[in-house]
């Protein structure tokens, strides 16, 4: 039985079968139009042979950040992560190798989030310890912000105001700006959540914008988490956006920098450094005005004055406590001495257990850190036998 439909419902349908209709028209040469399937995007397709020249990265610091990459410097406060982006980032703007590698050397946007304080004495004790008099400053393609502002999921327009202050400081320093810092992430983010991927995407999605607007390579200071194996605080989202990641951890000897990422060159290296106080002036009460400069120091100094993470300590202790409960003596290979030694499985429950604030992944990732950590520094050593595998301490021989 055909279908019954009002008037005004034969009207309507009968406007959209035409506008399908005109939607599949399309033209050809002369003005005239012909019916056709709907138009299709042709993706490019490249072969090997038409690959070219093999792509060269612009390296804005040599093995450390490229052009157009997104970076991040992160360590728990107090460990010098904001002197050591502003000494780096400094070096840069001046054309200054800097901790041995080449710069580019370009302009720089500096949001320095955490507000004014104490940036006008970094300014002043950076240029006197490298000699920059005031012609030199002056012409330093390096600009400041210093107020707050939101890159976040709420941003409210802070994105494309970043994205106008960085083609102003172009225009004033005529040379493109490279490199935009923003320090601290958690301060230009004002009611996101670190921990929530949708708050996170945003943030890395802002980052990319400002990226692809400026051509420049966002570069931002952030915290470590409460457990320092983690690394950087927050949503793994974050660290899987970016290129470039540098670890700054503060230790009794010194300051240590780890390139813990890189997407064009080693991530291994590590350098010494420490803050050095200066005197820059007096002030009305004829009191000294100070601030610090980076220096590098030596790195096997700083390496072992180190005291061990959080981490570490606690695999130390739980090895303790289950080497006392389920300790037995093995004979080390090849006529060697009886050390005491203890299950890694058993160790790994129980270090599990003394972890149970954290999601069992993230433990059981803690875990294989503190382990590769403490036999890579031979704290502890180990060895496979009746298929299982032993922990054991290399000084402890029982014989």
């Amino acid at each position: 039985m055909p279908e019954k439909i009002t008037l005004d419902e034969a009207k309507r349908r009968r406007a959209e079968k035409e506008q399908r209709e005109r939607s599949m028209l399309l033209p050809i040469e002369g003005g005239k139009k012909h019916t056709s399937e709907p138009m299709v995007r042709q993706i490019d397709l490249v072969g090997w042979d038409n690959m070219g020249a093999t792509d060269m990265q612009t390296n804005l610091i040599a093995g450390i950040i490229g052009a157009e990459q997104f970076g991040m410097v992160y360590g728990e406060s107090g460990s010098g992560k904001s002197f050591l982006t502003f000494d780096m980032v400094a070096h840069y703007a001046l054309g200054l190798e800097w901790m041995g590698h080449k710069v580019k050397g370009g302009g720089v946007l500096y949001i320095a989030a955490e507000g004014r304080g104490g940036w006008a004495n970094r300014v002043a004790a950076f240029c006197q310890h490298h000699g920059i008099d005031e012609e030199r400053r002056v012409m330093t393609p390096f600009a400041f912000i210093l107020e707050t502002v939101n890159l976040g999921r709420h941003g409210n327009g802070d994105v494309a105001a970043v994205i106008d202050a960085a083609k102003r400081a172009e225009d004033r320093f005529r040379t493109t700006v490279d490199v935009i810092v923003i320090d601290t992430m958690a301060r230009a983010t004002p009611g996101s959540n670190e921990n929530d991927a949708g708050d996170m995407g945003a943030f890395v999605g802002n980052m990319d914008a400002i990226r692809r607007a400026t051509k420049a390579s966002p570069l931002i200071v952030h915290h470590s988490g409460k457990n320092a194996a983690m690394g950087a605080r927050g949503h793994s989202s974050l660290r899987a956006a970016v290129d470039a990641e540098l670890e700054i951890e503060r230790s009794k000897g010194g300051r240590v920098m780890r390139i813990r990422k890189s997407r064009d060159a080693t991530d291994t290296e590590e350098v010494g450094f420490d803050l050095h106080q200066i005197e820059i002036g007096t002030d009305v009460d004829q009191q000294p005005i100070t601030s610090c400069i980076v220096k590098r120091s030596d790195l096997e100094v700083a390496k072992k004055s180190k005291p061990p993470p959080k981490s570490l300590k606690l695999l130390i202790t739980v090895i303790g406590q289950a080497m006392d409960a389920h300790g037995i003596e093995l004979q080390l290979p090849d006529s060697g001495p009886k050390v005491k030694a203890v299950d890694l499985e058993i160790v790994r429950t129980r270090h599990a257990r003394k972890s149970g604030h954290l999601k069992p992944d993230s433990a059981r990732r803690v875990f294989d850190r503190a382990i590769d950590k403490a036999v890579t520094e031979e704290i502890l050593m180990s060895m496979e036998l009746s298929d299982r595998v032993w922990l054991f301490y290399p000084s402890r021989a029982t014989t």
